[in-house]
């Protein structure tokens, strides 16, 4: 037996139960490649966090050195900003 591969784009006959079943399995494989994609990105900024680098698609400034560089006075005031607001949360 030769197994055919045919082209997603193509008319299924949806009125039939084999055409349903077809339409039902590649909506499921469609599900399956959509959250790999986003398990792999979120592994990906993880991995990019955690050693300081920026991943593809990061903010600009950071992207052109490629680490994300300390500037005591930012963060100073990035301190104080995160503090204040910690103390509204309550």
């Amino acid at each position: 037996m030769v197994a055919r591969l045919r082209r997603s784009t193509e008319p299924f006959d949806t009125s039939t139960p084999i055409g349903r079943a077809i339409v039902q399995v590649l909506a499921v494989f469609a599900e399956l490649e959509a959250a790999t994609i986003g398990m792999r990105v979120a592994s990906a900024r993880d991995h990019a966090a955690r050693h300081g680098t920026v991943s593809p698609g990061g903010r600009r400034g950071l992207a052109t050195t490629g680490r994300c560089n300390r500037v005591p006075a930012e963060a100073e005031v990035i301190r104080e900003v995160a503090d204040r607001w910690l103390r509204v949360k309550g």
